[in-house]
């Protein structure tokens, strides 16, 4: 409507159109209570939808916002025409269930959940402390327990470290490439938790361990 109205050559039509397709689209979300009503619903749609499309192309909005946006529109047009009587104004919980609904609210709060993760790590990051120093201290063959994502845990070991250590190369137990992180990003996985050192001797003296344990019992055979 916005851009309707700033072309002054075209202001008078396109406006009024633009007018007439959103007050179609409020009139058309709200539930249809008889078949009268039903009846106009399914008339006005065609050209109402290819009105609010060209709009849409107008000012380019398109992607997964859209997108997005039309799924909730053909739920709430379903749900309109299903409704036998009006919805409470204030039922303090959301409209029967659609699966769009649902599944846009749980991309939503996940969306806020890294919204605040980052937040903090970004406050954390703000300033030089200890996982910073430990971080830098951090050499080739040493062993940690890593948390790559939420209840995936993988031990690794840091097999190579840039000459800037901008770059820390961390395998896995076969030798094969886990991750790669910068030593800012490795500092951040220590403050949130997500990196544990692991205890370097005690694993060098189970390995011995072992195989002292086979060189024994090939002797004893």
């Amino acid at each position: 409507m916005a851009r309707a109205w700033m072309d002054e050559a075209t202001r008078e039509q396109n406006y009024a159109q633009a007018s007439k397709t959103m007050e179609q689209l409020i009139w058309s979300i709200r539930p249809k209570t008889t078949s009268e009503e039903r009846r106009e619903l399914v008339a006005i749609l065609p050209e109402m939808v290819r009105q609010l499309n060209a709009g849409l192309d107008l000012i380019e909005w398109n992607g997964k916002p859209r997108a997005t946006f039309t799924r909730r529109l053909i739920s709430t047009h379903t749900l309109a025409i299903r409704l036998t009587q009006p919805m409470p104004l204030d039922t303090g919980s959301a409209p029967l269930d659609t699966g769009s609904a649902a599944l846009e609210g749980r991309e939503g709060q996940a969306a806020l959940h890294e919204l605040e993760q980052r937040r903090a790590a970004r406050q954390m990051a703000s300033a030089v402390d200890s996982f910073d120093a430990q971080a830098q201290s951090f050499q080739r063959g040493m062993w940690f327990d890593v948390s790559i994502e939420q209840g995936t845990h993988i031990r690794c070991r840091l097999s190579w470290v840039s000459p800037m250590r901008t770059r820390l190369l961390f395998t896995n137990r076969e030798g094969f490439d886990a991750f790669v992180r910068s030593e800012r990003e490795v500092s951040a996985m220590l403050r949130m938790g997500r990196m544990r050192v692991l205890d370097n001797e005690a694993i060098v003296g189970r390995a011995l361990d072992r195989i002292m344990e086979g060189q024994e019992k090939q002797l004893v055979a």
